[in-house]
């Protein structure tokens, strides 16, 4: 049997040790969150250490005809020589990973996370740090010459990092002149990729069941539809000497035609009608507007748009509507108060000043009008436009035109300019109270708050891509239930398998986490051992496969059952003894 395998086995002792490790505080807990620290397999929140430096591939040599990734590093300048991968890029934060030396004999890779701005930081006069791209072909990294405009971009503008990172580890398509590497590069590259949503569900024809007639579990997140794709379409013009540009995402794939056609409709419209009102409100200047996935599953489609100007559009991918932040939550006057105390980030300006003058009637008002395209153009008083996230609702407070450089600062940043826009985003989880949206959005924006164990990246599922698998519990109502996430940041994916609803014992941790083709059917499958308790203070495996299918995941709690009755001592047991009663079936 071919076995597609990324392996975590961890002893049930250093597991009960994790447990006691503080998890990452939100937004309206009124906490700062702690830094983000990931081992490259399995990520366990520890406490911080120095950074090691990661070995560094210095090769120099001209980049062959074939296909290659696109990959950042971090040198620091000075006499330790350290080097740093770079993992996730965005607008206004950097993670890279390292190598924690604690235990010298097994040095252990983490992750950090921290703002751009620290990036920048100049020692006597010079860059603590140079970034560097490389690019890989599957055995040797190129080391690419940036050009001076990529480098200033990079620098000073967010939402070209936020292009950036959505390439890092993917390919790289673009033609390169020897090893130079320019913004238009990452840009052509940028628009050229295409954002794919597979959102699966359900049962396939090709899924075997029990022969007994086992109850069979159909693994897809809450108020699934269906899923679908998504494509970009790009709208030019010309005014005389002024060039117009617009790119809006079209999806394709639904079931109901009329669903799909009513989704493109509305982006469209929307677009285009963005597009309007920035001809109007800057007629001298040429309009350039991209857009980025920020969510895409089951039942949400939430899109940013950026570059001239910004705005968002949210659509319920069930029915085909709008989705504003007042269906989303309530935007009364116990929401509207907590926003200003929570951290926040500038763009184009500290717009601190302008935030501190908005008493909380007039912030509610506007949070109340908050996804209104038609204010997009006005400078008049300030617009509001909402956003999703994997984990986390956006809030964007515009008050004037963006200009595009770079403003990084929280609360206690500089407050001279009252220009800019000011960006929050709160967990869903510190939303609990506040949530307006019906009981199947509710539970699909939860899905993702939970006290997780692990996780793995990247693991490959074929179709969906290299996703990073994390195993936690959650506990709304009482008992402690595993739940497994599959999680994209870059394109904003994100799909929660249902908690095993067959299973009545507590969930208290993991044992064993494992992705591999269990089946032998070519597809990639989840096999966990879970450990229990029934009330007691005894722990005890058992096991859990999730079976790829085309279309989903799929539980077979009878073949689990006979699993555990013949005993096992790892996943492969576990796998083994899986397509044994398969085979008999």
């Amino acid at each position: 049997m071919l076995k597609k395998c990324l392996t975590v086995i961890i002893s049930v002792a250093v597991l009960v040790s994790f447990t006691g490790c503080a998890a990452v505080k939100s937004l309206f807990s009124g906490e700062d969150p702690g830094d983000p620290e990931d081992s490259a397999e399995i990520t366990v929140e520890q406490a911080d250490t120095a950074d090691p430096a990661v070995p560094e591939n210095t090769a120099e040599m001209s980049i062959p005809e074939t296909e290659y990734l696109l990959f950042m590093r971090l040198h620091v300048n000075g006499e330790n020589k350290e080097s740093y991968d770079v993992v996730r890029l965005t607008e206004h934060t950097i993670t890279y990973r390292y190598y924690d030396y604690s235990d010298s004999d097994n040095p252990e890779p983490m992750e950090k996370t921290v703002t751009f701005g620290e990036i920048l930081t100049r020692v006597n006069g010079k860059d603590k740090y140079n970034i560097a791209i490389y690019l890989f072909d599957g055995v040797n990294e190129y080391e690419m010459e940036l050009t001076g405009d990529l480098r200033q971009k990079i620098r000073e503008h967010p939402e070209f990092r936020k292009t950036l990172g959505t390439l890092l580890g993917k390919p790289f398509s673009r033609p390169l002149d020897g090893n130079v590497i320019t913004s238009e590069d990452i840009s052509a590259t940028a628009r050229k990729n295409t954002a794919t949503a597979e959102i699966h569900g359900g049962m396939d024809g090709d899924a075997k069941v029990d022969a007994e007639g086992a109850d069979v579990q159909e693994l897809h997140p809450a108020g699934y539809s269906t899923w679908y794709t998504v494509t970009g379409e790009i709208h030019e013009e010309k005014d005389g000497t002024l060039e117009h540009r617009i790119e809006y995402p079209q999806v394709s794939g639904l079931d109901d035609e009329g669903i799909r056609k009513k989704i493109n409709d509305t982006i469209k419209q929307e677009a285009l009608k963005a597009l309007d009102y920035c001809k109007v409100s800057r007629p001298s200047e040429n309009i350039d507007i991209g857009y980025r996935i920020s969510r895409r599953s089951p039942s949400l489609l939430s899109v940013e748009f950026d570059g001239t100007a910004y705005f968002t559009l949210t659509i319920d991918t069930r029915t085909g509507d709008r989705v504003r932040l007042k269906d989303i939550v309530n935007t009364g006057a116990g929401f509207a108060g907590k926003l200003p105390s929570g951290r926040y980030t500038t763009i184009g300006g500290p717009a601190t000043e302008a935030l501190a003058n908005l008493d909380a009637e007039t912030l509610k008002k506007l949070l109340e009008k908050a996804d209104a395209t038609e204010n997009l153009g006005s400078q008049e008083k300030p617009h509001v436009f909402s956003y999703l996230t994997t984990d986390s609702l956006g809030i964007s407070i515009s008050f004037g035109h963006d200009t595009g450089e770079p403003a990084e600062s929280q609360q206690d940043g500089d407050s001279s300019a009252s220009a800019g826009r000011v960006v929050f985003e709160v967990r869903f989880g510190d939303l609990a109270d506040h949530i307006a949206a019906g009981e199947i959005l509710r539970e699909e924006l939860l899905a993702t708050e939970i006290e997780r164990s692990m996780f793995l990246e990247p693991v490959d599922f074929e179709d969906l891509g290299k996703m990073r698998l994390a195993a936690g519990k959650r506990g709304p109502d009482g008992a402690a239930k595993l739940k497994l996430l599959l999680e994209d940041e870059n394109s904003g994916f994100v799909y929660a398998l249902a908690e095993p609803a067959d299973i009545t014992w507590n969930f208290e941790n993991l044992s064993m986490l494992q992705v591999m083709d269990a089946d032998a059917d070519g597809l990639s499958d989840i096999v966990v051992v879970a450990l229990y308790s029934d009330g007691g203070s005894d722990l005890f495996p058992y096991p859990h496969v999730y079976f790829r299918r085309s279309r989903g995941f799929v539980r077979y709690p009878e073949l689990e059952q006979k699993i555990n009755s013949d005993g096992f001592r790892s996943t492969e047991d576990v796998a083994g003894l899986a397509a044994k009663y398969l085979a008999e079936d």
